[in-house]
């Protein structure tokens, strides 16, 4: 068995179930959803069932998370021991997510930190960190997560 702490990061576009969210090892970017009337954290300020309520009065827009949002949630990693990352995101085509988690990491040089574009959104993406977080909970080395992650990434039918 691998004795590697490592922690799994996720944005909240990436669609997995709440129970493996709220595992211990792994950490959420809430994505900014934007009305008229103010800007929610998604999963903390606004659920999705009401985001899906408001559609008829107002389509929401998106936007990145923070910089500094984002380095708060890794300096929680380092605090809760984590010595590796794995961070899912959505297509980078899609988010700028991606890019914000590789400037962030940058400023925590001491976690090794993976950052893998999944090219795709909702479950799709989901997929891919769920079974990161399979791989960590059977041991596998850093290494051996990243490879596997990446073929899963680069033969994905979606």
């Amino acid at each position: 068995m691998n004795s590697e702490k490592i922690a799994i990061l996720i944005d909240s576009c990436t669609d997995v179930p709440p129970e493996l969210a709220a595992s211990e090892e792994v950490y959420s970017i809430p994505v900014l959803i934007r009305y008229v009337d103010g800007e929610y954290r998604d999963g903390i300020d606004i659920t999705a069932q009401k985001v899906y309520e408001r559609f008829e009065e107002e389509v929401p827009k998106t936007s990145l998370p923070s910089l500094e949002g984002v380095q708060h949630i890794f300096a929680k990693i380092a605090a809760d021991g984590y010595e590796k990352v794995i961070a899912v995101t959505i297509s980078s085509g899609l988010s700028g997510t991606h890019g914000v988690v590789q400037l962030a990491s940058a400023q925590f040089g001491w976690i090794q930190t993976q950052v893998i574009d999944t090219k795709n959104i909702g479950i799709g993406a989901g997929f891919t960190a769920i079974h990161a977080l399979q791989m960590v909970r059977q041991g596998m080395s850093f290494e051996e997560i990243v490879e596997k992650l990446k073929w899963d990434v680069a033969n994905a039918p979606v």
